[in-house]
C-alpha cells in the first residue's frame, strides 16, 4: 500500500529513544530499512526484529543481512542450522531465525546436559529475543509481544512448510 509504504522512516525512528527495540510483525514495506539499518549501525536502537522483510525471500545482497542486532523470523526463510549452501554466487537458505548462527559450543553444552537439539535451538532463539524484549517498557507490549514470539518460534502462529520445530 503506497500509503503506508515507509511509513516507520528515519524521521519516526529518530523520535524513538535511544536503547529502543523496533518490532514490525506487519508489513515489511512499513518500515524503510536505510532508516533501519543506520539506526542500527550508529547505536540509536539497540536492536530489532522483523517478521517480513520488503522483499521475501530476502536477496542474498540485501543490506539487511549485515545489519547489526537483528533478527528476522521464519518468513525469510533463512538458516538457523549451522549450514549454508553457496551455488555460484547465490546463497540458497532454507528457513531462518537469526541472521547469524546459533552458538555451537552453546548448543553443545546443552545437548550434553540431555535437551534436545530442537528445544536448545528454540531456548537460544528465545534467549536472544527475550534481550530485545526486555528493552520494552511497557509491561503489557512486553507480555504480549513475548508470548506472541513463543508461539512464533514454536510454529503456533502460522505453520509453513520449512518449520523447524513440528506439531
Amino acid at each position: 500500500n503506497k500509503d503506508t509504504r515507509g511509513m516507520v522512516n528515519a524521521d519516526v525512528i529518530a523520535s524513538m529513544k535511544d536503547g529502543a527495540a523496533l518490532l514490525n510483525f506487519a508489513r515489511g514495506e512499513l518500515v524503510d530499512t536505510a532508516a533501519l539499518i543506520a539506526a542500527l549501525e550508529s547505536g540509536h536502537l539497540w536492536g530489532a526484529g522483523l517478521d517480513v522483510m520488503h522483499e521475501e525471500p530476502l536477496p542474498a545482497g540485501d543490506p539487511l543481512w549485515k545489519a547489526p542486532n537483528l533478527i528476522l523470523t521464519p518468513q525469510c526463510h533463512m538458516v538457523a542450522r549451522p549450514e549454508l549452501e553457496i551455488y555460484a554466487d547465490d546463497v540458497k537458505c532454507s528457513h531462518g531465525a537469526t541472521i547469524g548462527q546459533l552458538d555451537p559450543v552453546a548448543l553443545f553444552y546443552m545437548r550434553t546436559r540431555g535437551i534436545p537439539e530442537a528445544e536448545a535451538r528454540l531456548l537460544l532463539m528465545f534467549a536472544f529475543m527475550g534481550d530485545v524484549i526486555d528493552g520494552i517498557r511497557i509491561d503489557p507490549l512486553k507480555d504480549r509481544l513475548k508470548h506472541l514470539v513463543e508461539k512464533r518460534f514454536r510454529g503456533e502462529l502460522t505453520q509453513c512448510r520449512t518449520c523447524a520445530i513440528k506439531k
